[in-house]
């Protein structure tokens, strides 16, 4: 069995959902890559997907260079951020520093960019 095959069993019929997570580290950087899969299971059927994962779009490929297609450096660009950001802080109050990045907003596609370079004004 190649490896990229997995078999689960004994799933209910009915409409499912696959979470899929998977980080790589990109320089100092984790990049995550996320999708859900909608399948249906029919009673007393065999059913076979086929994944493919990440999605592939020109930002998911392009997601493991930092370099700036633009300018063609890398001492400018911050890791784009999506979702939520709020400020963390210690058990005693104290405010933790993070490293810098570009916020991407609330909104979270399948093909979101990874990078900012904060020279050139460009998500990629």
């Amino acid at each position: 069995m190649p490896l990229n095959d997995t078999i689960i069993n004994n799933l209910d019929t009915g409409s499912q959902i696959i979470d899929i997570h998977s980080s790589i580290r990109v320089g100092k950087y984790d990049k995550t890559f996320s999708s859900l899969i909608d399948f249906e299971i029919f009673k007393d059927s065999i059913t076979r997907l086929t994944i493919n994962f990440p999605e592939d779009c020109k930002s998911n490929r392009n997601a493991l260079s930092i370099t700036c297609p633009k300018c063609k450096r890398t001492d400018k660009i911050l890791p784009i951020v999506y979702g939520l950001t709020v400020p963390l802080f210690d058990e005693t109050g104290k405010l933790i520093k993070s490293e810098p990045f570009y916020s991407g907003g609330c909104m979270v596609t399948k093909c979101d960019a990874s990078w900012y370079c904060n020279r050139d004004r460009l998500k990629f």
